[in-house]
């Protein structure tokens, strides 16, 4: 995926976990980080901006080949992530908790989805790098080694369904999808 795509498909998955957690009941992603500072649009909100930034984050790695999809596209860097969000999270103390909170929260699931967006891509995701590895072809594709039957290969960058982009795709879920999971915080 593009990082376009990667922000709107992230923003509607987002999305769908607010209003299936409201509908089920259970913390909703909005209250998991709710501040008595803030009403819980806005905490939405500042989750939603932390997805954004979470969503491209691990492809900071894309303009250095060798490292491509290695550490950053991992469960170790998944829980890295995490692991910022719950020191911050346990520690209301910190300066600017009530933004920071959220929004490290937010960049956490946009760094999950992000790996399990590539995960179904051509190339696929090594969750254990550097013990899971990738094959590198001579015309310098590469793919990840061994089989793949919880994350089969259903796209390849740059491809379109039914001739319409992901970028249209996605964009055409995720705005209701969005805009109805904000109807649900009031």
């Amino acid at each position: 995926m593009m990082w376009k795509t990667h922000i709107v498909s992230s923003v509607a998955a987002l999305g769908a976990a607010q209003v299936i957690s409201e509908k089920l009941s259970t913390p909703s992603v909005a209250s998991i980080t709710a501040s008595p500072e803030h009403p819980l649009v806005v905490t939405y909100l500042l989750v939603t901006v932390g997805v954004i930034v979470g969503s491209t984050l691990p492809d900071v790695d894309l303009h250095v080949k060798k490292f491509h999809r290695t550490f950053t596209h991992t469960l170790w860097f998944i829980a890295l992530m995490g692991f910022l969000w719950w020191e911050v999270h346990t520690n209301p103390t910190i300066p600017f908790h009530s933004v920071l909170n959220p929004v490290l929260f937010g960049n956490f699931i946009g760094t999950a989805f992000h790996c399990i967006e590539d995960a179904y891509s051509k190339m696929g995701v090594a969750w254990l790098w550097p013990f899971q590895q990738y094959i590198t072809y001579p015309n310098g594709a590469k793919v990840l080694k061994g089989p793949r039957p919880l994350t089969p290969p259903l796209y390849r960058v740059g491809s379109k369904f039914l001739g319409i982009s992901g970028l249209v795709w996605w964009t055409a879920i995720a705005v209701p999808v969005y805009v109805y999971s904000i109807y649900t915080l009031f």
